[in-house]
């Protein structure tokens, strides 16, 4: 369970390093209008290329599949801050007798999925690789699902493309990752070992082994409460700051086209796409 206190300090605490993100990446972007391949999804399908008739076949803009599982997510979120009852005023914490231990319990089950369907979300990752990118100067990434693909596993592509590729440019959003985005916790949630009891949550896959990066034995409930609180605040920010940002250029952009430059075999090529 969080408080709703809680809740809306983190958004107050954590918000700015999504408008800090984008306007690093909007200021040190290599092409003017990368920015907005993040915003239309750009990127580049084998499938596609066998049968396009483009002038660059195979790089295409817009969300696939993976949207219903972010509208779904989206809609579960919702219900998760409406109409759960899991999120409540301070004077409403259950007494810890064996009902509220049950609330409890069931709170972070429903937590522990928005957590893990937030930042192993293919979308949420695309949109934060492509922004750190951009932040430092690299241009947009067109095959990012091949580079996916060829992770060992998403904790590892998040910390080695996202949050360490962002440090020296924004310390603190690295700062916010290193504290929030918990591999260990992800993995733990994903292969459910996790073990709320007495106050915290054991975690089943602690190892003294650096190489796995779990030295966690367990999280207090009010850790947790701190990381859900951050990832919903950060997930709320980035959706809108996004959300403004397709309206804005919408309204800049004669018949929603935009023009931008795809580079292929060291050779540049001009491109337009257009917002779907």
């Amino acid at each position: 369970m969080i408080r709703k206190h809680t809740r809306d300090y983190s958004y107050l605490l954590h918000s700015n390093l999504v408008e800090d993100l984008i306007n690093l990446s909007i200021k040190n972007q290599a092409h003017k209008n990368d920015i907005l391949l993040v915003l239309t999804c750009g990127q580049y399908d084998e499938n596609e290329a066998k049968v396009s008739k483009f002038h660059v076949p195979g790089y295409i803009t817009g969300f696939q599949f993976e949207r219903y599982s972010t509208i779904s997510t989206t809609r579960f979120i919702k219900w998760y801050c409406e109409e759960s009852g899991f999120v409540i005023n301070e004077d409403d914490l259950p007494k810890m007798d064996v009902r509220g231990d049950m609330l409890i319990r069931a709170s972070i089950g429903v937590e522990s999925m928005i957590y893990l369907s937030f930042w192993e979300n293919d979308i949420t990752l695309m949109k934060l690789y492509q922004l750190s990118r951009l932040a430092t100067g690299q241009r947009y990434d067109w095959h990012w699902r091949e580079k996916m693909l060829n992770t060992k596993n998403r904790n590892e592509f998040f910390r080695k493309d996202i949050k360490n590729i962002i440090k020296d440019v924004s310390p603190n959003l690295y700062d916010f990752y290193d504290k929030y985005v918990v591999g260990q916790v992800r993995n733990a949630i994903a292969h459910s070992q996790l073990a709320p009891l007495n106050n915290e949550i054991k975690l089943l896959n602690y190892s003294e082994d650096p190489k796995k990066y779990s030295p966690k034995i367990n999280i207090q409930y009010s850790e947790w409460e701190e990381m859900i609180c951050a990832t919903l605040s950060f997930r709320a920010r980035l959706v809108s700051s996004l959300n403004d940002l397709i309206k804005m250029n919408k309204d800049n952009f004669p018949n929603n086209k935009f023009n931008t430059e795809i580079t292929i075999e060291n050779k540049t090529v001009k491109a337009s796409f257009k917002f779907p």
